[in-house]
């Protein structure tokens, strides 16, 4: 398996009045240039000017700045212009392929220097090889922390405690008749419980006063988590480890893949032992 690094990005005006700017390329700027949606040669040449020290170099397709890197280093752009009404310069992360046309993600529009004024792009990997391979990227699953309360008021009212993911699946626990005793017991009746396989999450024990669920699948969850006892009155559920769903992708049973927005990724080659793996 062989890996090709790239980044591309597209830097454009979104207006036809020709108007002064300086940028920062990941963080060197640029000399003033003048750009508008049918200019942009004078901002090539003065991006290009600090290429040394950026690793990235500029070109012009379709009235648009074309940004390169050819190791796929995260592109940086920061509009450095003052003045009101300079918030006209936009970025586009572009596909591995670097045609213009190939827009990956929603367009950034740069406010003025002190606002939101910057933006990275990232690069994409195209990993070839001659056989069959399959990729594995790491995702973040999604952590709550549940604080249960105060234990000995789960008796009474019925004594209920309802766990549930959101999505029809629910662990309920009846301590009408008394109390657990402590987390570590109210644990063990909640893996006990029938349904507990059931629960978009595993529940386990943080600490003395506290629980934690964690989220089977990476991700943020398309259904809404609950911790609620009947007895207690201060309860509570918050979000400590926010998911991310897999950032990028590929084809199966293809020769080629290409993963954009990479963070980690795992390769498992399907050839005799001793073959190379080089990225």
């Amino acid at each position: 398996v062989k890996a090709y690094a790239k980044a591309y990005a597209a830097l454009y005006s979104d207006t036809a009045t020709a108007k002064t700017y300086s940028v920062k390329v990941n963080g060197y700027e640029t000399g003033n240039f003048v750009i508008a949606e049918g200019d942009v040669e004078s901002a090539v040449d003065a991006i290009n000017q600090i290429s040394g020290s950026t690793g990235v170099t500029a070109s012009s397709s379709d009235n648009k700045i074309i940004l390169f890197d050819s190791d796929g280093d995260d592109i940086t752009v920061e509009n450095t212009q003052t003045l009101a009404g300079h918030n006209n310069l936009t970025v586009r992360k572009i596909g591995e392929t670097g045609l213009i046309t190939d827009n990956v993600g929603a367009a950034i529009t740069l406010a003025v220097s002190g606002g939101n004024d910057a933006t990275r792009v990232s690069g994409t990997l195209k990993l070839v090889s001659p056989n069959a391979f399959s990729i594995d990227q790491k995702a973040v699953n999604q952590v709550h922390t549940i604080a249960v309360g105060t234990l000995s008021g789960y008796n009474g009212s019925g004594g209920a405690l309802t766990i549930s993911d959101g999505g029809g699946n629910t662990v309920t626990l009846d301590y009408s008749g008394g109390a657990p005793a402590d987390i570590d017991v109210l644990l063990t009746a909640i893996q006990a419980h029938a349904s507990y396989g059931d629960l978009g999450f595993a529940v386990t024990k943080k600490d003395a006063d506290e629980l934690y669920y964690t989220w089977k699948t990476g991700g943020v969850p398309a259904t809404a988590a609950t911790y609620v006892s009947a007895g207690a009155t201060n309860e509570a559920i918050a979000t400590t480890t926010t998911g991310v769903v897999s950032k990028g992708y590929y084809t199966e049973n293809t020769a080629a893949a290409t993963l954009k927005n990479l963070t980690e990724i795992n390769i498992s080659t399907m050839v005799a032992a001793g073959d190379a793996l080089s990225i």
